[in-house]
């Protein structure tokens, strides 16, 4: 079966044969080589005990994240002749299912489900969250709860670049309890994850407001439904001292919520733009992996000041991970009823690895999520 594979960035092993993988790349100052290799395909049985609620998948794409950056991260420290299978989230069809399966079948299409409550597994014993770091296996073998039905029309592209934007989302969305007439803010709107918050806020009756340090993409992001599009300098301390940011924010009575991809960013900074009994949530932060986000500011964390903000203004900060199987199956029926859509920037084939690696995390004019899809 085939793999997107990183090899370890270490001097190779005297005597220890070496692939000699065909591309190099280099993620936030870590360089790698990285190539589609074959490895043995997965053993599969149906009526085994271990695979009774098991379903056998084969890959048609995939896509990365923060996840798989921290994987090429970790290279620096392994020798030249280790590598590791990348990709966060897939599309694949079933191939074969366990002798317990009863909703899933041959020939379905899947994408992974993350559901993640905060508990590290469910009544049932089988992992929460992310389902897979692994999803360029060309053959994987999971659970069934991990697998969600997609619809016929969705593009394999799309498919494989959805589950983990779509349903961190529309969990933000649910737990900010969106109504129509509120005015929301999306911090860092070029990022994967504000462009899927974006797609499940356009529907909703709000004015939207994205703010982003790359204003040349604000047609796009209107097209998305942001109302206006607020640049800011990112090495400024506050967005009141940003000038459309503050002056919106004044002329529309602050805002009733903020969806915050980055809080290392942008906490401090959107709390004082929130209006009293506003919303915050956060999903994330920038500087996830060690050396990441070498060009972004070392912005200082009061702690003190952004609970005295929150206390002063009855504030609530809720922190997000993921989200639940329902946020992710009601993402799927918005999208197959046509209310929901999420850009993808590009598609790679074949044996260009690097260059998918490279649009994924250092070209800045990406635009969406990258796919990559076996042909």
């Amino acid at each position: 079966m085939r793999n997107l594979v990183v090899f370890g960035a270490q001097n190779p092993v005297p005597g220890v044969p070496y692939p000699a993988p065909p591309h190099a790349v280099t993620v936030d100052a870590v360089s790698v080589r990285c190539g589609i290799i074959e490895t043995p395909d997965v053993a599969f049985n149906p009526d085994a005990e271990e695979h009774r609620h098991q379903v056998l998948l084969r890959v048609k794409a995939f896509s990365c994240n923060y996840r798989d950056r921290t994987i090429i991260h970790s290279m620096k420290h392994f020798p030249a002749h280790r590598f590791v299978s990348i990709g966060s989230e897939f599309v694949a069809e079933v191939c074969r299912v366990g002798a317990a399966v009863a909703a899933l079948q041959p020939g379905d299409r899947v994408i992974s489900n993350h559901h993640y409550t905060g508990r590290m597994r469910d009544e049932d014993g089988v992992l929460e969250g992310v389902t897979t770091n692994h999803a360029s296996k060309e053959y994987l073998v999971l659970h069934e709860k991990k697998l969600l039905k997609i619809p016929d029309a969705m593009p394999d592209e799309v498919a494989a670049a959805f589950s983990l934007g779509a349903q961190t989302a529309y969990s933000m969305v649910r737990k900010l309890r969106v109504e129509p007439g509120m005015k929301v803010l999306v911090t860092s709107a070029t990022s994967n994850t504000s462009l899927f918050i974006l797609g499940a806020l356009r529907q909703r009756g709000v004015a939207l407001y994205a703010a982003t340090t790359s204003p040349h993409f604000a047609p796009r992001l209107e097209a998305l439904g942001a109302q206006q599009v607020l640049s800011f300098n990112r090495n400024g301390s506050s967005f009141r001292h940003s000038g459309l940011i503050n002056e919106v924010a004044a002329g529309i009575g602050l805002f009733d919520r903020v969806f915050d991809p980055f809080f290392d960013l942008h906490l401090e900074k959107a709390v004082e733009v929130l209006a009293p009994f506003g919303m915050y949530i956060t999903c994330g932060l920038a500087r996830q992996n060690e050396g990441s986000a070498p060009n972004l500011p070392d912005v200082p964390f009061n702690g003190a000041r952004i609970m005295c903000t929150a206390l002063a203004r009855n504030l609530s900060i809720l922190g997000n991970c993921i989200g639940l199987r329902s946020d992710l199956e009601q993402a799927l029926k918005d999208y197959a009823g046509g209310g929901y859509a999420v850009p993808v920037d590009s598609v790679f084939t074949g044996d260009d690895a690097a260059g998918f690696i490279n649009r994924t995390y250092n070209d800045d004019n990406r635009f969406g999520k990258v796919a990559y899809c076996y042909n």
